[in-house]
């Protein structure tokens, strides 16, 4: 593993975290926007969805777009994903949980799973917007993700709509400037304890320059008595 996986994959459980705030409940309701593409039973067929006016106007936006089901499994990849990995539509019918890089340390890849599972949960049960970060494999890419998660509702079945918003330019010039920020740091601390050392040596040497002064002169005193004493005999 490389030195920039293993910062990532380190920073996993760091990063990623949930912001769920006090947002109401809201839920984009699709009934009325394609009544006439809903099947007899009045619910609306996800697994053609490319073809739909809804399916069509995903596949429009510029922004990646997910679409989760009931059982956590991606049911629709839109155009704009293709900016985050060219074999993106591979992603479709998986888990969304599997698109997390599973961490080395057990541990922490099953905090993470859970984390993702309850972050899914809570967008089917409190209907709020959702929001989190945390790395994701989007195809043969691994990338920093920020993701946006709405309640969409057709017919009697509900899905997550996960807008994907890459950050990994972001993130690693932050990591970056961290990293130089630290370095510097440390530098700074470096030479501060060098200059100490040098400060606390050179007291040292002046301390030991005066005692080795004191001693010349007493030497010249006594020398200076002795001949003096000398010559008076």
């Amino acid at each position: 593993m490389d030195n920039q996986s293993l910062a990532i994959d380190q920073c996993i459980e760091a990063q990623y975290h949930l912001a769920l705030g006090n947002e109401p409940t809201q839920t984009i309701d699709l009934q009325g926007l394609f009544t006439h593409e809903a099947g007899k039973s009045g619910v609306f067929d996800l697994s053609d969805i490319s073809s739909t006016s809804f399916g069509k106007l995903l596949d429009a936006l510029p922004v990646p777009v997910l679409l989760v089901d009931q059982w956590f499994c991606i049911a629709f990849v839109n155009q704009a994903c293709g900016k985050l990995s060219f074999d993106s539509k591979g992603v479709k019918g998986s888990r969304f949980a599997d698109l997390l890089p599973r961490p080395d340390d057990a541990a922490r890849a099953n905090t993470l799973r859970a984390k993702t599972m309850i972050l899914l949960e809570r967008a089917f049960a409190d209907r709020r917007p959702q929001k989190a970060e945390a790395i994701l494999e989007i195809g043969k890419r691994r990338i920093w993700s920020r993701l946006h998660l709405r309640s969409v509702r057709s017919g009697f079945d509900r899905y997550i709509m996960v807008t994907v918003e890459d950050v990994t330019y972001e993130r690693t010039r932050q990591r970056m400037f961290q990293k130089c920020e630290n370095e510097l740091r440390e530098t700074l601390i470096e030479l501060e304890e060098r200059l100490q050392r040098i400060s606390r040596e050179l007291s040292e040497m002046e301390q030991k320059l005066e005692r080795e002064t004191a001693l010349h002169e007493e030497t010249k005193r006594q020398l200076k008595a002795y001949i003096e004493n000398k010559g008076n005999n």
